[in-house]
C-alpha cells in the first residue's frame, strides 16, 4: 500500500470520526438528544470503529513496521502484544495497579544491541458508593507511556534507580507522584548524591549500596540519561536490576499510534515515527560509549523474562 492510498484511508477515518463527534454534539440541542445518542452509537459501532481500526492496522503495517525495518535488524514487531505484567512489576518503577495493558511490542537489535520496547498502561479500578448508595466506578491512571528493556553487561549486585524530578513529582493531581512512592519508601534504599550538581538537581538516585550507583552511573551513562530526559522533560525513570536496564518514559500516549482528528498527514505521521525511533538509537549510541555495557546476543531479554 502506497502513501496516497494510506492518505485516503486517513481522510476517510477522519471524516467519519468528525461526523460521529457532530452527532454527539446534538445531545445539547433540545428535542435531538435521543436521536443524537442513537445515531452516534449506531454510527460508531457499525461504521466508525471499523474504518478507524482498518486505518490504524494499515498504518502500522505500512508505515511503522517499514520505518522500524529501515533502522533495526532482527526485528519482531507485534502491535497487539506487549511486555508482561511480571516484567513490568519487576522493575519496581510503578505503583501496582489491578489493570495492566501493553501493546506495540518491538523486539530488535541496533548495532548488535538487543532491546525490547512496548507501550504500557497501568490503572487501578475501584468502586465506591455515593451518598445515595449508588455504585460509582473510580479509575486512577498510574502510568501511561513506554518501557524499554536492555540486557546490561555490568553486574548489578544491588538495585539502583534513577528518577527524573518531573517523573517523581507528577502532575498537579498528584497521580504520577504515586509512581515512585513504592521504592522511595523502601528503607533499604537511600538517596545517593552524584558528582554532577546538575545531575543531582534533575534526578534522584536511589540505591541500597552507594558503590553500586557509582559503579553503574559512569559519565557516558549519565550523558545518555540526561539526553533522554531533556527530550521528555525529566519524565523518565530507570532501574538497574538483575542485569536488566529498565527505562520508563511517561508521556500519556501510545508512542506509535497515528492521529485521526488533528490536521496531520501521512508524511507528518511518518516523520513522528522516525523521531520516536531516533530517540531509541540516540540513547543506545550514547550508552554504548561505555564499552561492553550491553550484552550482545539474541534472546537474552526473553531468557530474563522466562525466569520470572
Amino acid at each position: 500500500m502506497n502513501i496516497a492510498e494510506l492518505e485516503k484511508m486517513r481522510q476517510k477515518a477522519r471524516t467519519i470520526s468528525v461526523l460521529n463527534a457532530v452527532l454527539i454534539a446534538f445531545w445539547f440541542v433540545p428535542f435531538f438528544k435521543l436521536i443524537s445518542v442513537i445515531g452516534a452509537l449506531a454510527l460508531y459501532f457499525f461504521v466508525t470503529r471499523r474504518i478507524v481500526s482498518d486505518y490504524k492496522v494499515a498504518f502500522k503495517a505500512n508505515v511503522v513496521k517499514a520505518s522500524l525495518e529501515n533502522v533495526f535488524s532482527e526485528l519482531e514487531y507485534d502491535p497487539n502484544n506487549g511486555i508482561g505484567r511480571e516484567m513490568i512489576e519487576k522493575s519496581e518503577l510503578f505503583m501496582q495497579g489491578n489493570h495492566y495493558d501493553s501493546n506495540d511490542l518491538i523486539h530488535a537489535k541496533y548495532k548488535n544491541v538487543e532491546f525490547r520496547q512496548a507501550d504500557i498502561s497501568i490503572q487501578d479500578h475501584t468502586t465506591t458508593r455515593d451518598p445515595n448508595g449508588n455504585e460509582v466506578a473510580d479509575i486512577q491512571q498510574y502510568f501511561k507511556g513506554r518501557l524499554i528493556l536492555f540486557t546490561f553487561n555490568k553486574a548489578t549486585t544491588a538495585p539502583v534507580q534513577v528518577v527524573g524530578k518531573h517523573f517523581n513529582r507528577g502532575s498537579s493531581d498528584g497521580v504520577i507522584g504515586k509512581l515512585t512512592r513504592g521504592f522511595q519508601n523502601n528503607t533499604s534504599r537511600k538517596k545517593v548524591m552524584m558528582e554532577s550538581d546538575e545531575f543531582n538537581k534533575n534526578f534522584e538516585v536511589l540505591a541500597a549500596d552507594p558503590h553500586s550507583a557509582y559503579y553503574l552511573l559512569t559519565p557516558p551513562i549519565i550523558d545518555a540519561i540526561t539526553h533522554l530526559s531533556k527530550v521528555y522533560n525529566n519524565n523518565i525513570a530507570l532501574a538497574f536490576k538483575d542485569n536488566t536496564l529498565f527505562v520508563a518514559v511517561y508521556h500519556k500516549k501510545d508512542s506509535l499510534e497515528p492521529k485521526i482528528l488533528n490536521g496531520t498527514t501521512i508524511i507528518n505521521e511518518q516523520c513522528k515515527i522516525q523521531q520516536e525511533i531516533k530517540i531509541i538509537t540516540d540513547f543506545i549510541d550514547l550508552m554504548s560509549l561505555e564499552k561492553n555495557i550491553f550484552v550482545m546476543g539474541t534472546n537474552a531479554l526473553l531468557k530474563q523474562e522466562k525466569k520470572i
